[in-house]
């Protein structure tokens, strides 16, 4: 069940047999898809690559004068970019470009945002930060 009062991103990346990378993001508010967007990311890219770039194309679209409400909650399915996004190290440009960005909204939307991994049982473990 999804809050009137929040903004759902849901976003993913995958991998195919012939090593093609790609993404995609769903933006929904209201019980609705209001944004989606796919896209290639390459050959020869990992799915850690593809699904950080996946939540960096959404975030970049938010920040882009998107009107949302006081929280945003992103979803996704990799464990990984949680961690990363969770610690205090980056690893490449990919990395950092896409923290920055998270900050840039936080800052410019004065919005809490929660990100969280669903697993299994419908528990997430969550993320949060609260803007300065």
């Amino acid at each position: 069940m999804e809050s009137p009062n929040v903004l759902y991103v849901y976003s993913d990346g995958s991998k195919i047999e012939d090593s093609r990378t790609g993404y995609g993001f769903v933006i929904r508010h209201q019980n609705k898809s209001i944004y989606s967007e796919s896209g290639f990311t390459g050959k020869n890219q990992t799915v850690y690559q593809a699904e950080l770039c996946g939540l960096r194309e959404a975030v970049k679209h938010i920040n882009s004068g998107f009107q949302v409400p006081e929280k945003i909650e992103f979803r996704m399915d990799n464990q990984a970019v949680l961690k990363k996004l969770q610690g205090n190290t980056v690893s490449t440009k990919l990395e950092l470009d896409c923290k920055n960005d998270l900050n840039r909204l936080g800052k410019i939307k004065k919005c809490l945002f929660e990100m969280g991994q669903v697993s299994q049982r419908n528990q997430r473990k969550r993320y949060s930060r609260h803007a300065s």
